[in-house]
C-alpha cells in the first residue's frame, strides 16, 4: 500500500491534516480536519473514500463533547453526506413521507 499520504494520528493535528484509515468496505478512508475550536470541545473532518459510492459528493462529521457533570460527558455527533442531486431529491422525499420518528435533516445542495 502507497503510505506516501499517511499523516500521524496524533490529536494535535493542525487544520488541513489528517490520518488515513483502511476498513474492510470502502478501503481506504482519508479524513481531513476542516474545523477545530477547543474552547467549544468541537472537530470537523471530511472523508474521501477510496472506494466512495458513485452517489455520494463528500462526506464529513463534526464532533463536540459536552461536559455533563464531574467525569461525564454527552458526545454530539452530526455526519454530512452530500449526494448527487438526484439521489438528494430522492431522499428528501423519503424523509418528507415518513413519519416525524424516521425524519432526517437532507437538504438537496
Amino acid at each position: 500500500m502507497d503510505q506516501s499520504g499517511i499523516t500521524s494520528p496524533n490529536p494535535d493535528l493542525d487544520l488541513g491534516e489528517g490520518q488515513v484509515c483502511v476498513t474492510d468496505g470502502f478501503g481506504t478512508a482519508k479524513e481531513t480536519i476542516t474545523q477545530y475550536n477547543e474552547q467549544r470541545r468541537a472537530l470537523s473532518y471530511v472523508v474521501e473514500l477510496k472506494k466512495m459510492p458513485f452517489f455520494v459528493k463528500q462526506m464529513g462529521n463534526s464532533w463536540r463533547v459536552e461536559s455533563t457533570g464531574q467525569n461525564h460527558a454527552v458526545v454530539h455527533m452530526h455526519a454530512k453526506v452530500t449526494l448527487l442531486p438526484a439521489f438528494a431529491q430522492v431522499m428528501a422525499s423519503y424523509a418528507t413521507t415518513n413519519d416525524k420518528s424516521h425524519r432526517r435533516n437532507i437538504r438537496k445542495t
